[in-house]
């Protein structure tokens, strides 16, 4: 296996002549221009066979000899180069050996290399509001991380509440999108006060923070943030007012006749039971009688998914 350089026989009009690639292996020989020309006198320098320039030990070396073995130099690299591209597909074990498209090939790789260069297209990069976008898509498929389960009704609600009122934000500041560069501590400041401006409660404001860090958490995840500011982003809370009946306040609502108002009596009825068993409105469609035994009423809590046992309490 060899790959042999030759003359070709025709000159161009400079007297140059170009060199021709051939390619043996065995009984098999293939042939292609190299689209490289040479002056026959400076054909071993260009092929390699000679490092030598012709000029060398000349004492005086006029700018036309200059100009001469300046293109040659450059014509001794560009075959180097094809010889590389050759040498290279030769190790390729798929290539057919025994058709000489492979070597044409070559040369028009190195004549035409975006034709063969992937073209990659760098991802453009993430923002803020079109990673909420993409988050807020997936909320459905998405698994709270405590439980395992599914998002409950309720939060998912809140992550399209959070969308909304950081669009409202965006519109504020009037910008069309944010870097997660720019999600800081001053990021973080204006967006509360914009909260606090619509007059929501502390415990709101707190959610939206909460919502947000959960998302900027995630991005980090995935490797598209790289800002750590948001761990530093503060929840708000404030303690609220509990608002309560005591017993004899719901013995006398139990003993309240709204049998004229079928729906207020069955409204009643389901909220004496939240009342008396402290279960939340969300595990009340979940409550059956299976879930009754003997004085015990035992179920899986929707949102915490512990389990929970209620004695079973008479009501007067």
């Amino acid at each position: 296996m060899a790959i042999i350089f030759s003359l070709s026989k025709k000159d161009d009009s400079k007297g140059r002549n170009e060199i021709l690639i051939r390619y043996k292996s065995g009984n098999y020989a293939a042939r292609t221009k190299s689209g490289i020309y040479t002056a026959p006198e400076w054909y071993d320098f260009v092929i390699g066979n000679s490092s030598d320039s012709i000029y060398k030990g000349k004492r005086v070396i006029t700018d036309e000899m200059k100009e001469l073995q300046s293109y040659h130099e450059k014509q001794k690299t560009r075959l180097s180069e094809i010889n590389i591209i050759i040498s290279d597909a030769l190790k390729n074990t798929n290539i057919d050996r025994n058709n000489s498209d492979w070597l044409k090939d070559c040369i028009d790789k190195f004549y035409l290399r975006g034709k063969y260069t992937p073209i990659i297209k760098e991802a453009p990069q993430q923002t803020l509001l079109k990673y909420v976008e993409h988050f807020i898509k997936e909320i459905q498929s998405r698994k709270d991380t405590k439980t395992g389960l599914p998002l409950t009704k309720n939060t998912i609600k809140q992550y399209f509440v959070f969308e909304k009122h950081l669009r409202d934000f965006a519109k504020h500041e009037r910008k069309k999108d944010y870097n997660f560069s720019e999600i800081d501590q001053h990021f973080y400041d204006r967006y509360v006060s914009f909260l606090q401006e619509k007059q929501f409660a502390q415990n709101t404001v707190g959610k939206n923070v909460k919502v947000l860090k959960t998302i900027l958490h995630e991005a980090t995840i995935q490797g598209n943030n790289a800002n750590p500011y948001y761990n530093s982003f503060r929840v708000f809370k404030e303690d609220t007012d509990t608002v309560y009946l005591n017993e004899s306040e719901l013995q006398q609502l139990k003993d309240t006749d709204f049998s004229k108002t079928p729906y207020i009596d069955h409204t009643r009825d389901r909220f004496l039971l939240l009342a008396w068993t402290g279960c939340r409105f969300s595990d009340l469609g979940k409550l059956s009688q299976t879930d009754i035994k003997g004085d015990f009423i035992t179920f899986r809590q929707q949102k915490t998914n512990n389990k929970v046992t209620i004695v079973k309490l008479t009501i007067k």
